[in-house]
């Protein structure tokens, strides 16, 4: 079973579109969401559908204390390439255990190769 995900709007289209091509059910700002969504808001909806939450808006780090969210993928590397951002993604799915995850934030970058 894959995850349901939430992208946010600083998530680059092509890798919305290589995840759902990868069979994931992914929410994103320009298909789900209005621009501007409030990090409070994505952070609510992680909540109430047990969603991941998938963004390279580190603010996120400081600010998910206090919600019981489904868990958070954070990517700083701009630079990585469609298909080693789909594979690290994939990676975390398979190695993080979904327990492991809620409430907790995962830097996609250390699961790049």
């Amino acid at each position: 079973m894959t995850w349901s995900v939430i992208a946010n709007e600083h998530v680059k289209r092509v890798f919305v579109t290589e995840l759902r091509a990868h069979g994931f059910d992914v929410e994103w700002v320009n298909t789900g969401y209005e621009s501007g969504t409030s990090d409070s808001d994505h952070l609510q909806q992680s909540v109430e559908t047990g969603a991941i939450l998938l963004t390279n808006d580190s603010d996120f780090v400081r600010r998910h204390d206090g919600y019981e969210h489904a868990g958070i993928v954070l990517y700083d590397d701009r630079n990585v390439s469609v298909m080693e951002f789909v594979r690290a993604f994939k990676r975390v799915e398979r190695f993080v255990p979904t327990n492991e995850l809620v409430g907790n934030v995962v830097w996609l970058d250390s699961w790049v190769e």
